[in-house]
């Protein structure tokens, strides 16, 4: 399976429901953090792929697989964190170009 040549939105919606680990390992390293991201929400993660999420460069997606029901490892610890961030909005759906939080925030 080539995750690179589907449509965003499918893969958006693989990474939230995918039970197959092969499916969560190609997904975890995609080159997408939007994607990593969904992915860190998926209820069927394993902890092997939330500890690889939990280290992601981008804090978008390391806050989220901290907060993933099935994580474990309470090892990171998140202060100061923006909006962005913390934000729950379906990231299928939402605008940050017209996100009230973002207006009000200093970045």
């Amino acid at each position: 399976m080539n995750l690179l040549l589907q449509d965003t939105n499918k893969i958006l919606d693989l990474a939230l429901k995918t039970s197959s680990l092969a499916e969560m390992i190609l997904l975890k390293n995609h080159p997408l953090p939007l994607i990593r991201r969904v992915l860190a929400k998926n209820k069927n993660l394993t902890q092997d792929i939330i500890n690889s999420l939990l280290y992601d460069p981008v804090e978008n997606v390391s806050y989220i697989a901290s907060i993933n029901p099935n994580n474990r490892n309470n090892a990171r610890v998140f202060e100061d964190l923006r909006p962005c961030v913390i934000c729950n909005e379906d990231e299928r759906t939402r605008n940050c170009l017209t996100c009230k939080k973002n207006e009000e925030h200093s970045f």
